[in-house]
């Protein structure tokens, strides 16, 4: 089976374009926080400004998406689960693509914030600008909008709807946030941040939920490949 770096980094103009908008995102970023007058002076919120929900919901998540659009259409072929002998490993295929590439998207992520808050701030430490917490956690976040956009194109076998429902996913923080009154739970990137100054309580109740959702994401793409019905792969997506 074709390798992790070939599906995602030879010949994919998606993931080509998200790397691209990515950057210019953080160049863009680098000189408003250079030349502001109102630049957060802590590194921490100077971190959490270039991180932020918003900025997940409506371009990190997005672009991670995009940039898997190659995988989830290769992966969820039946000429995949035939090359790789069952479904079972077809699913594994699966979760593990989501893992992997979105802890390579969380260490861009972390890489070129490093960047900008060394433009801003002239020296920082890299453990407190990496924050492997928030590495980690911000993956999987990744991964379960990853996992979700899988889940959906088994399912309806429409790719601009499985991105669309990994979109959504990454929205959902940001509107949780903004609706009048609150009381939704935060599934997502509000939790891939740790508070500055956090005890370990704190950082194990934001990786137990947002690894409890991964979990059941998981169970939940298993049952879905196990069912879906490869035999009208090409009538359904044809209909897409």
């Amino acid at each position: 089976m074709i390798s992790w770096m070939y599906v995602h980094i030879r010949r994919n103009g998606w993931a080509c374009a998200a790397l691209f908008a990515l950057v210019a995102c953080r160049l863009l970023q680098m000189m408003a926080l250079a030349r502001s007058v109102h630049a957060a002076e802590s590194l921490f919120d100077s971190y959490l400004s270039i991180n932020s929900v918003d900025l997940a919901a409506f371009l990190f998540v997005p672009l991670f998406c995009i940039g898997q659009m190659r995988s989830l259409k290769l992966y969820s072929s039946p000429q995949c689960a035939l090359a790789l002998g069952s479904r079972a490993r077809a699913m594994l295929r699966m979760g593990v693509d989501c893992v992997l590439t979105g802890m390579f998207m969380a260490a861009l992520l972390h890489a070129s914030s490093y960047l900008v808050l060394l433009g801003r701030f002239g020296s920082v430490s890299v453990w407190e600008a990496f924050r492997p917490v928030d590495l980690v956690l911000q993956g999987i976040v990744l991964s379960n909008s990853g996992i979700i956009a899988f889940l959906v194109m088994m399912m309806f076998r429409s790719s601009a709807f499985a991105c669309l429902a990994g979109f959504l996913y990454g929205m959902w923080d940001f509107m949780a946030m903004n609706i009048v009154g609150g009381g939704l739970p935060a599934i997502g990137w509000s939790l891939a941040i740790i508070p500055d100054g956090a005890g370990w309580q704190t950082i194990a109740v934001h990786t137990g939920a947002i690894a409890s959702l991964l979990l059941v994401l998981g169970v939940l793409l298993w049952i879905v490949v196990g069912k879906v019905d490869y035999l009208g792969y090409d009538k359904c997506l044809s209909k897409a």
